[in-house]
């Protein structure tokens, strides 16, 4: 079999700089002043494995000075295995899709069996669900379910704090079958929720209530 990409370096930079119409590649770098250019070459370390990287790059970050991260809105600072990555990207695990084709949907399948079981573990439930988008999703189906449970309660109870968009998926999911909400306040000093607003506005008409932890302000 030919190899499509033979030929040397030089030969292809040559072929590149025809293709452009210049004498070298130094013409591509004309705009920048000959006192700010390095004309030397750099002054790199020998090429280290990954492992040896890895640890020089601890090195450097172990002199910073860690701190606790109050990121709010679900972007907390969380480690993530390189594993992850490579199990999320296989076929059978990439959306929360069930592909047609039996033979590689086994694999999505256990794994949500296996998250199901050890969420009934967590929580003590009989029954979960993991078929659920996203976060707003998530929160519009539960609000939905206590409805079902509490037919005669049509209102719901949410925290002001609430992430606007967030907010703006629940909303749609609320207009169809005509449940009202009503935001419970907060501290805008310290971002809790008033508790006292909470108890004034429950009653026998809320199916339910929503609450973050942490919330959008971490």
């Amino acid at each position: 079999m030919t190899n499509q990409k033979e030929g040397s370096a030089d030969t292809i930079q040559k072929e590149m700089e025809s293709y452009l119409g210049i004498r070298s590649i130094d013409e591509l770098f004309e705009d920048i002043p000959p006192s700010v250019r390095l004309n030397r070459p750099l002054k790199l370390p020998a090429a280290k494995s990954e492992r040896d990287l890895s640890l020089y790059l601890d090195e450097i970050l172990s002199q910073n000075l860690p701190v606790t991260s109050f990121l709010g809105g679900g972007a907390q600072f969380h480690y993530i295995p390189a594993l992850v990555k490579e199990v999320i990207t296989k076929p059978e695990l990439l959306n929360a899709y069930t592909p047609y084709q039996p033979e590689v949907s086994q694999g999505m399948l256990q794994g949500l069996f296996e998250y199901q079981s050890l969420i009934n573990e967590l929580t003590g439930m009989n029954v979960t669900n993991a078929s659920m988008y996203d976060w707003p999703t998530a929160i519009a189906e539960a609000l939905l379910m206590c409805r079902r449970l509490f037919n005669n309660r049509t209102k719901v109870l949410l925290p002001q704090s609430i992430h606007p968009d967030r907010l703006s998926v629940v909303e749609n999911y609320l207009a169809g079958p005509k449940i009202s909400y009503e935001l419970i306040s907060f501290n805008k000093e310290t971002g809790e929720l008033d508790l006292e607003d909470l108890r004034t506005k429950m009653n026998e008409n809320v199916a339910a209530v929503y609450l973050e932890n942490p919330n959008s302000f971490g």
